[in-house]
């Protein structure tokens, strides 16, 4: 809701606020009095295209300020979020300056936005109907979801658009999966080379650091087998180390009755020695004796050059060719699984898009009978309206190119209108005039109060061209519309001024060098006045008051 405009320095107003509130508010005021610029003004606010003739003639610069009050869960708020716009669930305040120059700023919240978002947030805001040009229902873009959001079809529309994202990833996937296969279609020949290889060579993990040991290993053998030989050597031969303390032993022995506990000692002593050197004899022949089977010292540098040379190929370790093995065998198997798994996906697409389509159809069918319903609501409304010969009509087309079709179904809906009988119908803004538009728009935002998004309704010259009794219709239409939305009328007509829960008067005066427009609330006797003006003209008669007295007191009927 608009809870309040404050204009500086905009064509005529040199500064104003306008404070709506609630309900249905009228703005009314001699001819030329301005009324228009008020509008020009929140057109201004909500995303309309700069004019530098707009900024006061004498001034540098103009500036609007329209501030609104969002219920939670409103579209424009999502938008805020999207774009981190900080709102702290108080107030949207919207700033546009427009220098004499032509140069324009937009801020939302205090932080700059460009024009496209305040419009698309304005949008969302306020829709504008009468002879300027506007967005909302006008826009036939916007009718499919009027017309849904009409009858109740937002669970329909939520399944849906989870089948559409299913049948989109569904072919995604088969996409991935065919241009997959005839990559490795085209690599056929040379994987199967590669598998055929690796299947050969079978690399083992961890195999490059066994073979390196066994090399290892293999080159010292000799070296080993060298030192065998000459501890041998000095172990058993006749003047070895075994003959040596054989006869120490001996002799030891031989004096033993002479040496006592000592003698004892040096004869253990010399024992212990013949079984160390007995053990490291034993180590000796075991480690030369250590079996690495048949194996070749070629045969392993061999082995780890083929290793070499194939991750060398693959552009991997040799520990990761194992796993290169099983990624190739993983591609070759694509190429001969490929039938059955794109069979598998084809029948998930064609599966989801069925569902889809079923789906659609039962969407398309609830559509035309919601619209049946909503073109005789709307036409039970305009022959109070002095629209008693337009009739109205809803295209509902099924698209035939499924890369036409959308989350939200297959259909193209369009609102059209024909004022006059005999004339073909079309789009709403190209065939009624600016009067006979706003009032069928109020007819048409009537029957779609309670689901519409857009919380305040501007409503300009809807009374244009009528009077008397469709004059008290239009008022007794916006003001059972300000019951679910906020109301802005710029309006010539006193029984549309009456209906109104607050008024505001705009005046223009002059001196000697400028022109200034101003705007006022109107007291309970002032707005006696104003529409006994409106009534009676300049002079303002008793009958004249008599009678805006009336209007006033049926103004809740």
């Amino acid at each position: 809701m608009l809870t309040q405009l404050t204009i500086k320095n905009i064509v005529l107003i040199d500064s104003l606020t306008l404070d709506p509130g609630p309900g249905l508010t009228t703005l009314t005021g001699e001819t030329g009095a301005g009324k228009s610029i008020l509008l020009d003004a929140l057109g201004l606010a909500l995303g309309a295209r700069a004019d530098a003739g707009l900024v006061r003639t004498g001034t540098d610069k103009g500036q609007v300020t329209a501030v609104f009050e969002c219920e939670q869960g409103h579209p424009a708020l999502a938008k805020l979020a999207d774009h981190e716009i900080e709102y702290d669930g108080g107030q949207i305040i919207i700033r546009r300056s427009l220098s004499a120059d032509g140069g324009s700023k937009a801020m939302i919240n205090d932080q700059p936005v460009s024009i496209g978002l305040l419009k698309k947030i304005g949008e969302d805001l306020v829709e504008v109907h009468g002879q300027f040009d506007t967005t909302g229902l006008l826009d036939p873009k916007t009718h499919r979801s009027a017309l849904d959001r009409f009858a109740g079809l937002q669970p329909q529309i939520n399944k849906i658009s989870n089948i559409f994202e299913e049948w989109r990833e569904a072919r995604e996937n088969l996409a991935s999966a065919r241009g997959r296969a005839e990559d490795a279609k085209t690599r056929e020949d040379y994987l199967r080379y590669c598998i055929e290889e690796l299947d050969k060579l079978a690399p083992q993990p961890n195999e490059e650091q066994e073979l390196n040991d066994t090399r290892t290993r293999l080159m010292s053998r000799e070296k080993i087998a060298d030192g065998f030989n000459s501890l041998t050597d000095l172990i058993e031969s006749e003047a070895g180390l075994y003959q040596q303390i054989g006869s120490a032993i001996a002799t030891i022995e031989k004096i033993l009755p002479v040496t006592g506990e000592d003698g004892e000692k040096i004869q253990s002593a010399l024992v212990a020695a013949s079984l160390n050197i007995e053990e490291a004899e034993g180590h000796l022949k075991s480690l030369i004796s250590e079996d690495d089977g048949d194996m070749d010292i070629n045969l392993i540098e061999e082995r780890l050059y083929a290793l070499k040379d194939c991750a060398r190929k693959h552009n991997c370790e040799i520990n990761e060719l194992s796993q290169k093995h099983e990624e190739l065998r993983a591609e070759i198997s694509l190429i001969d699984d490929l039938e059955t798994n794109l069979n598998d996906l084809e029948n998930k697409v064609r599966k989801a898009r069925q569902t889809y389509v079923e789906m659609a159809q039962e969407l398309h069918t609830l559509r035309q009978s919601a619209s049946d319903k909503l073109i005789k609501a709307v036409m039970q409304e305009l022959p109070d309206l002095k629209l008693d010969k337009a009739r109205f009509q809803i295209q509902i087309t099924m698209l035939e190119d499924e890369n036409s079709w959308r989350p939200h179904g297959m259909d193209q809906v369009r609102f059209e209108i024909s004022t006059n009988p005999g004339t073909a119908f079309g789009p709403l803004n190209k065939i009624a005039s600016g009067g006979e538009l706003a009032r069928f728009m109020l007819a048409l935002k009537l029957v779609l109060a309670k689901t519409s998004s857009v919380p305040t309704l501007v409503f300009d010259e809807v009374d244009s061209g009528v009077g008397g009794a469709t004059a008290d219709a239009v008022g007794l239409r916006l003001k059972r519309l300000s019951g679910d939305n906020q109301i802005l009328v710029v309006t010539h007509s006193a029984q549309v001024a009456a209906k109104g829960s607050r008024q505001y008067q705009i005046s223009k005066s002059d001196d000697s060098q400028l022109t200034t427009t101003s705007v006022r609330e109107l007291s309970e006797q002032d707005r006696l006045e104003e529409i006994a003006r409106m009534i009676s003209g300049a002079e303002v008669t008793s009958e004249a008051r008599a009678a805006a007295a009336k209007l006033i007191s049926q103004k809740a009927a």
